[in-house]
This record gives structure tokens, sequence and C-alpha cells, in this order.
């Protein structure tokens, strides 16, 4: 009902294997319900837990993780500025990689 009523078209998660699943299972829950909100997942960890070398070639540490979310809340917080009709909430996980990015 929120994201009919907001308009939402789409719900970014970027996350670890746990909160993957729960998008997964908000995914389910809103195709069952008939929401056209779309739920995106994209898999992050700074830990080495899913490093798919394939897929991503590279490793994610703290200090990268730190460098691509602030980068990100940037960019977030940029695009925030030209449209003021649209919310947009970031969420880091990590607590010492919120504190470092805020």
């Amino acid at each position: 009902k929120v994201c009919e009523e907001e308009r939402l078209d789409s719900l970014l998660v970027i996350a670890g294997p746990r909160d993957l699943s729960w998008a997964a299972s908000l995914s389910v829950c809103f195709a069952e319900a008939g929401c056209g909100t779309t739920i995106i997942g994209v898999p992050h960890s700074k830990n080495l837990n899913m490093y798919v070398p394939r897929f991503m070639p590279i490793t994610l540490g703290f200090d990268t993780a730190r460098i691509m979310l602030a980068e990100i809340a940037g960019n977030v917080f940029v695009d925030s500025l030209s449209s003021k009709k649209y919310w947009h909430f970031i969420r880091s996980g990590d607590d010492a990689v919120t504190m470092e990015v805020a």
C-alpha cells in the first residue's frame, strides 16, 4: 500500500546474503499482492563471503566499502537536490562503515 501511495517504481537493496533473502521474500509478497514495485538485489560484502571471481574479480575490504558507499551517498545527495519530489533511503549496514560514510 505504501509503495503504491508513494509511487515507488523500485527498491534497490545492496546487501549481504541475509538481507538479500529478506528482499527476495519481500518481492514474493509484492508479487502476490499485485504491487508494481520491483525489488533489485545487489550482492555486497566487506568480509569476502560473496566473492565471485567471474563477475567480481576484486575483494571488497573495509576501505573499499567505505569509499564506495560514500560515493553512492554523495551521488544520491546531489541527485536529491535537483528533484525534491523523491525520497532516498541509504542503509550502510555495518556500524563502522555507517559512521565513516556519515
